[in-house]
């Protein structure tokens, strides 16, 4: 009896395993067949319709047919635009009716949303041809992964993908702000919350998360704080046709504005850029100017818009700042406090001290600092230091090299070890005592 019971659930087990078999193969039948698909012309070329191989999946009964892609891989999809006379709806490859052909037009939306016209009017349904937004907008228009902008009466506005209402109808016209980059080849990239509008006769750029437009008369540039990603903070700058600057940190606050005779270039700071990740949040912002002119260096705090004094050479610590003066050098915290200032050596950033002034970099070599093991931390108050000889060793491109013997300190402490020829790196004792408080 336990045998005969035996046989009847093993060949159970192998009848369960066939029809498993069976099943998958269908599946993968399906997808080829729906890979495969191609149109299937009536004889006068007039109508047309579906075919793989010699199976019929659709009679030649519409005007057009063609693929819509609703985010699957092309070579995947099963969704196909139906034109009859000059209507248009949804169907499968299989011939089944998702939207019925009613429509004066229909596209992708988002997702499986789905865009049609109707009335000349603008609206959206979903695949079950339920309504999800009324027909009631002179245009829809999708770019980005979160924002659309709508038109209706003649003006523009935005909706998150919740379909609320962000911004009413105000602008005569809005675009998606999109930014190019070319480091690891061209690519491009659409913000979600940045656009850029026209009201009335004043056009620039318009921040749907601070809600503010900043309106000017020449082109408005942002400057991501992630470089490769426009749903970053931005700070903008313009010039007008004078040449002259005009910057905005993120919430739309003016900054500053500058003579003609400037560069400038943006710092940021991340505890997340110490691990050198590619993309990372800055915390801290800083726009340095030169000055041409006044021979001269400032940096705006742009999350506070706090500016600094003028300086003859500025340098950047982590989230701190590192200026020198005609008397000596000195270190300030993100809200340019001062936090220590001395007469004595130069100070040295990463190992080196550079600085631009009138086109000519400086470098200064400091032994050591590259193979030593007490990396400079931004969580840690020290900073090296060094006592450069006087002549250049060598010249290169934009300057003069320098060798420099190198010191430590700490700022917090005010303890230090001098800069000295010999090594101090393996001057144990002394380090220790240094981070001692």
């Amino acid at each position: 009896m336990y045998l005969i019971f035996k046989n009847a659930l093993f060949d159970s087990m192998k009848l369960v395993y066939h029809l498993i078999i069976l099943l998958f193969c269908s599946v993968l039948n399906t997808h080829a067949q729906q890979g495969n698909l191609e149109l299937n012309y009536n004889q006068e070329s007039t109508l047309v319709g579906l075919k793989a191989g010699s199976k019929t999946y659709i009679t030649p009964t519409y005007h057009q047919l063609y693929r819509l892609y609703l985010g699957e891989r092309s070579s995947e999809t099963k969704y196909f635009v139906a034109k009859k006379e000059e209507l248009y709806g949804l169907v499968t490859g299989f011939g089944e009716i998702l939207i019925p052909i009613q429509y004066d037009s229909i596209s992708r939306a988002l997702n499986q949303i789905i865009q049609f016209k109707k009335e000349n009017k603008w609206g959206l349904i979903d695949l079950h041809n339920d309504i999800v937004l009324a027909a009631e907008y002179d245009a829809l228009i999708f770019k980005s992964d979160s924002t659309f902008i709508y038109k209706k009466g003649g003006l523009y506005g935005l909706m998150n993908f919740d379909f609320k209402v962000l911004t009413p109808p105000r602008f005569n016209n809005l675009e998606f702000y999109t930014s190019a980059f070319w480091e690891e080849g061209s690519s491009e990239t659409t913000s979600n919350h940045i656009f850029y509008a026209t009201e009335g006769e004043e056009s620039g750029i318009y921040d749907v998360d601070q809600n503010f437009f900043i309106s000017t008369k020449a082109h408005i540039y942002c400057q991501w704080t992630d470089k490769h990603d426009p749903n970053s903070e931005a700070t903008y700058y313009y010039q007008d046709d004078q040449s002259r600057f005009t910057f905005y940190n993120n919430k739309g606050e003016l900054l500053g504005k500058t003579n003609a005779d400037i560069d400038f270039s943006f710092h940021y700071y991340s505890p997340d850029s110490l691990s050198r990740k590619k993309h990372f949040m800055a915390t801290h912002t800083y726009l340095l100017i030169y000055n041409h002119t006044e021979k001269c260096q400032y940096i705006y705090n742009v999350n506070s818009t706090e500016k600094s004094k003028n300086y003859s050479k500025i340098h950047f610590h982590y989230d701190k700042v590192i200026f020198e003066d005609s008397t000596g050098w000195g270190i300030l915290d993100a809200h340019f406090n001062l936090l220590y200032y001395t007469t004595e050596y130069m100070p040295s950033v990463d190992g080196y001290a550079y600085y631009m002034e009138t086109g000519e970099q400086n470098f200064y070599s400091v032994p050591y600092l590259d193979q030593h093991k007490w990396t400079p931390r931004a969580n840690l108050p020290y900073v090296y230091f060094y006592k450069p000889y006087k002549t250049p060793y060598e010249k290169w491109e934009f300057g003069y090299s320098y060798y420099a013997t190198a010191g430590i300190l700490n700022y917090k402490t005010k303890k230090s070890i001098p800069p000295s020829i010999s090594d101090f790196i393996r001057s144990y004792p002394e380090m220790i005592d240094l981070f001692m408080d």
